[in-house]
């Protein structure tokens, strides 16, 4: 009997955290709500019994019996209304469902306000208490019995009408269930055929199958936390044995703990121990990744993926990399490429082998037969140049009636993410992902992952495309040598520029992006452990939320100087008031004056200066960069200065600092990609070495544009002369 009663408890236990666990991480899913209600049922159901088995007396195991009878009339519509939601057809069967509602209902109040449910608990095999059946206990049972049958039947049903990976969710829910209830019901043995409930021991096994299916295939969308879940339990499982082996040899060979000799045996296993932990937190991580996310190392994905991106040439390989590994990496359903034609127009119509005609080029089996590459969807990514989210946009644009036929027709073709392919600032196609498998939304981390992985592609796919138009030019070279020549020659420079462009991006984010990423993840994850006092926490968040800024400003120097280095920048030359221009941009920057000693001055000459031909956005980007480096690289009590005058035909613009000033051995390579002076990485070492690089790209584009340094001093600042032509 104390086997018997100590299983009932570990189910009722079991049950209880499983539920939680299952409830905790998607609240607002219905399928994992009805499962937790399942295992809350359960745990009710057992508990109850365990309680019964161990009451005092007759009134005590009455009480408990109808406790335990609570969560045994639940269990069945519970556990139907759940198999409906996982197949997607709770509202075919909606009046099943609330029939069985009706019951249970009925039978609740039955089993607590009368004895027509349950006589009374008279003993039965050891067990000082049991149950005695009343007349409506029987129909109970075939109320019981009934909703399971149907429950397995359309489970039977949902293995035929599923897909590979829900046909193996919906497997192991129909094992887990004809465990669970094959065992549950031995309990009604006794009181119908004089047998022992021997069932009841295997109840717990029905966790087991489902834990097991949501670690290998997504069930229910908490793969993650059972992997998190995994990792602890190893490491508290070697905590805890290293500390019982350390008492138990303290107790048994030495005098004690706190011994002379307890103390140094201590000290040498806690020795070993810190030499063994880091090691073994990195195997956990390993097993862990190999496990539940089928060995993909976070840490290294966007690294691998542009390496790959990178030595492929053929667009039809490229796109079925890039298409594979979203669907490997975000495992989503559908993957599409949009690739616009160089006039602007999106290609001709392509019919795949379902006959479903498609503005698209993938080798991603896509379902998006109305998804034209010039409808609203597109046309909004294109106008916007920026990613667009499903979930983002209906929640941003709610109350706007402008936007519902946009969030309608996502909806309609279940689009989730569009990420725009961005060249030379013009975008050349789209990156379109559909639903997760999981039925997750995409998180902060998967944009994340887009955005930086889509300026990769784009570059990727102009690269292969350039390849592709070369190799059908040398089918007629033979013909066309002598026009052609020039054209192949450019061409192939480009194709150059661009494969060391990706290297250069490649070394950048392998370092760069390295430190505030791994500050980030040491710093989340304290705060994550607990433990640290309310001003450690915000001033962690803070450092977090800095560390994050600054990702994105390297991200966005970086894609700035990947246009810049294209030679596709395309400068939108205006008319441009400089005294407006300049008098706007100092008043602006006068913010981050804020909190230093740092004093921002603007000198203009009394007589108007005149009138220049510019790209004004550009032009005030680049002497904002200038402005920037000088509050960067000048310490508190210092002055920066911008002045401006004309020079013959020549508008000149300075910005002169009192900083640590520039080597002379750093000043012909100043200008260069991710080049920087050596006191500058000393003083801030998170520089990416693209500021001054995209000034003089900048300046340079401009007539008579050019930017040097007209005199620096180590220890006592810089002064940098921008020249250009007056209108």
């Amino acid at each position: 009997m104390n086997f018997f009663v100590t299983s009932t408890l570990v189910t009722a236990i079991t049950s209880l955290l499983f539920g939680l666990f299952v409830w905790r991480r998607r609240k607002n899913s219905l399928v994992n709500v009805l499962w937790a209600c399942v295992c809350f049922g359960v745990f009710i159901w057992e508990i109850g019994l365990f309680l019964e088995l161990i009451a005092q007396n007759e009134l005590e195991a009455l009480i408990f019996n109808k406790l335990l009878y609570v969560g045994a009339i639940l269990i069945p519509i519970f556990y139907y209304h759940f198999v409906t939601a996982l197949l997607e057809i709770s509202k075919k069967k909606r009046a099943l469902i609330i029939i069985g509602y009706l019951l249970a209902g009925f039978y609740l109040v039955v089993n607590i306000f009368s004895r027509l449910f349950v006589e009374g608990v008279p003993p039965a095999f050891d067990f000082n208490y049991w149950v005695k059946p009343g007349p409506l206990y029987y129909p109970y049972f075939i109320y019981f019995s009934a909703y399971f049958l149907v429950s397995f039947y359309a489970l039977i049903v949902g293995l035929k009408n599923s897909d590979s990976l829900k046909r193996q969710q919906v497997k192991y829910m129909l094992l887990a269930g004809v465990f669970g209830v094959s065992g549950g019901v031995t309990v009604f043995f006794p009181q119908f055929f004089g047998v022992y409930p021997f069932g009841n021991y295997f109840v717990v096994l029905y966790i087991v199958i489902v834990a097991y299916a949501i670690a290998k295939y997504r069930l229910m969308g908490i793969r993650l936390l059972v992997s998190k879940f995994y990792s602890y339990t190893l490491v508290g499982a070697l905590s805890f044995g290293l500390f019982h082996f350390v008492y138990y040899v303290n107790s048994r060979f030495f005098e004690g703990v706190y011994s002379a000799s307890g103390i140094t045996f201590g000290a040498f296993v806690a020795f070993c121990f810190a030499m063994a932990l880091f090691p073994f937190l990195n195997y956990v991580q390993r097993s862990s990744d190999t496990i539940f996310f089928k060995g993909y190392n976070p840490r290294v994905i966007i690294k691998d993926l542009t390496i790959r991106l990178s030595s492929v040439i053929e667009i039809d390989q490229l796109l079925k990399i890039l298409a594979g590994e979203f669907k490997k990496i975000l495992v989503t359903e559908e993957v599409g490429v949009i690739i616009f034609k160089k006039n602007g127009n999106p290609p001709k119509k392509k019919t795949n082998n379902n006959g479903k005609e498609l503005f698209l080029i993938s080798h991603a089996s896509l379902n998006w037969a109305k998804l034209k590459a010039n409808n609203k969807i597109c046309q909004e990514a294109v106008e916007n140049k920026a990613i667009l989210v499903r979930s983002e946009m209906r929640a941003q644009y709610r109350n706007d009636p402008k936007k519902q036929p946009l969030i309608k027709e996502m909806d309609d073709s279940k689009v989730e993410i569009i990420a725009p392919l961005i060249i030379g600032g013009k975008v050349t196609g789209l990156i379109v992902l559909g639903e997760k498998i999981s039925q997750e939304g995409y998180n902060q981390e998967d944009i994340e992952f887009v955005e930086i992985i889509s300026s990769q592609a784009a570059v990727a796919i102009e690269n292969a495309l350039l390849y592709k138009e070369i190799g059908e030019m040398n089918k007629n070279l033979q013909k066309k040598v002598d026009e052609q020549t020039a054209a192949l020659r450019e061409k192939n420079v480009y194709l150059e520029k661009l494969l060391i462009m990706r290297s250069e991006f490649l070394d950048i984010a392998s370092h760069q992006l390295r430190t505030p990423v791994s500050v980030i993840k040491g710093m989340s994850s304290m705060i994550l452990e607990g433990g640290l006092p309310p001003e450690k926490v915000n001033e962690f968040l803070k450092a977090i939320l800095e560390k994050s800024n600054k990702l994105a400003e390297i991200i966005n120097d970086i894609l700035r100087a990947s246009e810049m280095d294209s030679e596709k920048v395309l400068l939108k030359f205006t008319k441009v008031d400089v005294n407006k221009l300049l008098t706007k941009l100092v008043e602006d920057k006068q913010i981050q004056t804020k909190g230093k000693n740092i004093t921002l001055c603007l000198a203009l000459p009394e007589k108007p200066l005149p009138i220049i031909t510019a790209d004004e956005r550009y032009l005030e980007q680049a002497i904002g960069n200038l402005i920037n480096n000088s509050f960067q690289y000048t310490p508190d009590k210092g002055q920066v200065d911008v002045a401006a005058n004309v020079k013959g035909k020549s508008l000149e613009i300075r910005v002169k600092d009192t900083g640590i000033g520039i080597p002379k051995d750093d000043l012909p390579k100043l200008f260069s990609k991710f080049s920087r002076a050596k006191n500058a990485i000393a003083m801030y070492t998170d520089g990416t070495g693209l500021g001054l690089f995209i000034v003089k790209k900048i300046i340079e584009e401009h007539k008579g544009g050019k930017v040097i340094v007209e005199k620096t001093e180590e220890g006592k600042g810089t002064t940098f002369l921008i020249t250009l032509a007056i209108a």
